[in-house]
């Protein structure tokens, strides 16, 4: 019995040293890691459904099956449930944070839905300018997105949190709400959310211009791309990189760089999706990872993955990122060229036809290579995330362990 308590006292201790050893940067990143890991765990069922219904959309389509035309109720009602899901995501999201947080869940849905109005969205669609209070504001389509939302909707439930601990109880029920939102709302519209778009833009203007240089740059360009793109995803912060490669693609008609990067990461995302599968196929959580590679090689849908397991278990986004490396990689040696915007699922390959059958044949290998490597890379480096509990309990935990106690939440506040 003392060996044990020897033992298992030498093993606190070696934990404790090696928490002691991790700086305070990376201290913060595992803490931002968690909470957003977190919070996409719970947006599992929307991803894993909405995706299903657009691979029910793709096979059932003129493109597959043929079963439906494009135009018909049942298509139309198909892809309606993916837009639902992802489209709508940060009211989605803002729940979830807000929850985590200690906060109001439905004042952290609200909030998303006023960065989603379609007023705020228009004005981001024609340049418009806008402000808050008077502070100058950079209007952004925040649809689809996921980090603006993460940290507005943090922000706004640490405020609440804190405002009822401050105000009178008599009076905190009602203003500490209120209060909240109104400091929020410059926040998030004026720096927050516009902060990611920023950054994408500036990433996106960097990435573009290896493309330009042509040789073993361009190479590692297109390698660049491919390891990156699906993070960009994850960030919202794709959308200037998709717009440079689609300019190009209307002005010479064909695009060597962005968009091959691009269909290259897709074809990692479904190798992680598939080594997630092969780890976890005698678990519970088995059928849910079959369920992302099947809506991502079928139906197109790499979010799934991307979220349920990605940012769930972290580890797989090393093979993601290592298999679209590798693949950009052959891409761009062999100067794969897309001459089509297809579609995002296996039927990707067609986008390369115009280019002949060595072009072809190059863009198979390249995306074969990216999902081969993510498959392997990810089921050799799985591990079970710590204090995984699969009810959600634990994800307030972490929150509060990562933001502070004033976190702290309430019963009533969960709810």
């Amino acid at each position: 019995m003392g060996d044990t308590a020897e033992s298992e006292e030498m093993q606190s201790s070696k934990i404790d040293e090696k928490e002691q050893g991790r700086g305070p940067v990376r201290k913060a990143l595992l803490a931002a890691l968690d909470f957003l890991s977190g919070a996409m765990a719970k947006m599992i069922p929307i991803l894993l459904v909405s995706g299903m219904f657009k691979t029910a959309q793709t096979l059932l389509g003129p493109t597959m099956l043929g079963l439906t035309s494009e135009g018909d109720d049942l298509y139309v009602l198909l892809g309606m449930v993916y837009d639902a899901g992802f489209y709508f995501m940060p009211i989605y999201l803002g729940y979830s944070c807000a929850q985590m947080m200690g906060g109001t869940p439905v004042l952290g849905s609200l909030l998303g839905g006023i960065m989603m109005v379609p007023a705020f969205a228009e004005l981001a669609a024609n340049g418009s300018s806008f402000s808050v209070y008077g502070i100058p504001c950079t209007p952004v389509d925040y649809s689809r997105t996921v980090i603006p939302i993460v940290l507005s909707a943090s922000l706004l439930a640490a405020l609440e949190v804190r405002l009822r601990k401050a105000l009178p109880e008599v009076l905190s029920s009602m203003f500490a709400p209120l209060l909240a939102m109104a400091i929020t709302l410059p926040a998030a519209l004026c720096v927050l959310g516009p902060l990611g778009s920023w950054c994408g833009d500036a990433l996106g203007a960097a990435l573009f211009s290896l493309g330009d240089e042509g040789g073993l740059v361009t190479v590692l360009g297109v390698g660049i791309i491919a390891a990156g793109w699906e993070f960009l995803v994850i960030a919202g912060m794709r959308s200037l990189l998709l717009a440079l490669g689609l300019a190009n693609m209307l002005a010479v008609g064909t695009d060597s760089f962005v968009l091959v990067g691009a269909g290259v990461a897709i074809w990692a995302a479904y190798g992680m999706a598939l080594g997630g599968f092969l780890r976890l196929r005698n678990t519970k959580e088995g059928g849910t990872a079959l369920g992302y590679f099947i809506s991502g090689i079928v139906g197109g849908v790499t979010e799934p993955a991307l979220y349920g397991l990605g940012l769930r278990y972290r580890r797989p986004l090393i093979g993601l990122a290592i298999g679209g490396f590798l693949g950009g990689l052959w891409a761009g040696a062999t100067n794969v060229t897309a001459y089509i915007m297809g579609s995002s699922s296996f039927l990707s390959i067609l986008g390369y036809v115009g280019g002949g059958a060595l072009n072809t044949v190059n863009a198979a290998i390249s995306d074969l290579i990216a999902m081969g490597v993510a498959t392997v890379v990810t089921y050799a480096m799985w591990r079970e995330p710590q204090g995984e509990d699969g009810d959600g309990q634990g994800d307030q935990a972490r929150a509060q362990d990562a933001l502070g106690d004033g976190a702290a939440a309430s019963p009533e506040r969960t709810a």
